[in-house]
């Protein structure tokens, strides 16, 4: 009776780390600190913080105080000025005061209606 109890107690408690790995991995929080995007994470900070903290002789990355900024969660939108399309500002492409989705729209400039 007591071995069972272990058993279920060994497979709730692995169920629950599972879980927690898998709703991580799926929230984009890299346990390693860097993201596939090229960001670092917010949770966990890149290694060289730690130099920039002022505390050099450890090497480990100190925890970031609440000045440290978050890429925000949505960002600008921009329509292309030639087919209309809807892209995020980081990626769109502005010329002449207009923005476009890729570089042949925007050599061919902005499109006018008859």
């Amino acid at each position: 009776m007591l071995t069972k109890l272990l058993w279920i107690a060994l497979a709730l408690i692995a169920g629950w780390w599972l879980w927690k790995g898998f709703v991580r991995l799926r929230s984009g929080d890299d346990p390693r600190g860097s993201r596939s995007d090229g960001r670092q994470s917010a949770r966990y900070p890149a290694s060289d913080s730690a130099s920039a903290s002022g505390d050099s002789s450890q090497g480990t990355p100190q925890p970031s105080g609440p000045s440290q900024e978050v890429a925000p969660a949505a960002q600008a939108l921009v329509a292309c000025a030639y087919c209309g399309a809807w892209s995020g500002r980081a990626f769109a492409l502005e010329r002449g005061g207009h923005w476009y989705c890729d570089e042949a729209h925007a050599q061919a400039g902005p499109k006018t209606d008859p």
